[in-house]
C-alpha cells in the first residue's frame, strides 16, 4: 500500500517538474529567438542609416529571472551578461559607458506576445549607474496551432 502511495506521488512530482523544466526551455527559446530577430534589425538599421544606428558586435545583456541560459553567442555577436558581480568592471572594462541591454517580460497583446528589449545609454559614476532610454525594440510572436509553437509575426521599433 505504502509503495503504491510513493510511486503515485512520485509520477505526479516528476511530471510537474518536467513541466516546469519543459516552459522554462520554451520561453528561453523564445527569449533568444527575439534576441535573434532584434540583432537583425539591429544591423539592417545599421546598413541604412550607418550614422545614426552604430555596429553591434557585443551586447551587454542584463541578467534576468526571464531567461534561464543565455548563449555566448546569437547571430555572430558575443553576448556578455551583466550581474550584480560582473557589471562594474564590465562598464570600467569599456571606460564606464556602454550599451546596456535589457529584456523585459512577455507581454500578452491580444492573439500575440510581446517580448520588449530596451538598449540603454548606460554610464558608470561614482556611485550609480545611469541608464538613458533612446529606443526600445519589440518582437511579436504568434500561437500557431498546426505547428503547437509560437512563431515569429512582426519586430516593431520605436523612439524618443
Amino acid at each position: 500500500m505504502h509503495k503504491k502511495v510513493f510511486i503515485f506521488i512520485f509520477c505526479i512530482l516528476g511530471g510537474q517538474i518536467s513541466a516546469k523544466a519543459q516552459v522554462g526551455y520554451q520561453t528561453d527559446s523564445l527569449y533568444i529567438a527575439a534576441l535573434s530577430y532584434y540583432l537583425i534589425t539591429c544591423d539592417s538599421n545599421h546598413q541604412k542609416f550607418p550614422h545614426i544606428y552604430p555596429q553591434i558586435d557585443t551586447l551587454f545583456l542584463e541578467r534576468t529571472d526571464e531567461i534561464k541560459e543565455v548563449p555566448s553567442v546569437i547571430e555572430g555577436k558575443a553576448i556578455i551578461e551583466l550581474t550584480k558581480e560582473n557589471f562594474r568592471k564590465t562598464y570600467r572594462k569599456h571606460r564606464n559607458r556602454l550599451t546596456h541591454t535589457k529584456v523585459f517580460p512577455i507581454e500578452i497583446i491580444g492573439s500575440e506576445i510581446e517580448i520588449t528589449i530596451i538598449p540603454y545609454h548606460g554610464a558608470w559614476g561614482k556611485k550609480t549607474l545611469s541608464l538613458a532610454l533612446s529606443d526600445w525594440t519589440s518582437v511579436y510572436f504568434k500561437y500557431d496551432c498546426d505547428k503547437r509553437s509560437w512563431v515569429f509575426s512582426r519586430v516593431e521599433t520605436g523612439g524618443i
